[in-house]
């Protein structure tokens, strides 16, 4: 992800959502929802036009992984039937409980 701040105060807002996304305290709220940080790198200035005026701007780059987990329900198997073929002879099977 991607976060781009704007302005004078840019580069001061770009270290604090760093400097937060590392208290425990909002890790626990990602891990909540199956979100974990992985990285964030360094502030990082740039400029960018807007409006035909160059500005100035900071950029922070954040890796992040989502945890996704399936469930499939699997169901019991009561009874079998069939047969085990190999080239030299064929042997049937039931199975029952």
């Amino acid at each position: 992800m991607l976060a781009s701040f704007y302005g004078p105060n840019g580069y001061s807002k770009a270290s604090q959502l760093r400097d937060g996304l590392w208290i425990k305290q909002n890790w626990d709220a990602l891990n909540a929802v199956g979100v974990a940080l992985l990285d964030c790198s360094r502030a990082r200035t740039a400029t960018d036009i807007v409006n035909e005026r160059y500005i100035r701007k900071v950029d922070l780059e954040m890796q992040f992984r989502r945890v996704i987990t399936r469930s499939y329900p699997i169901l019991n198997l009561l009874s079998a039937q069939g047969s085990i073929s190999t080239p030299e002879a064929t042997q049937p099977f039931i199975v029952e409980t």
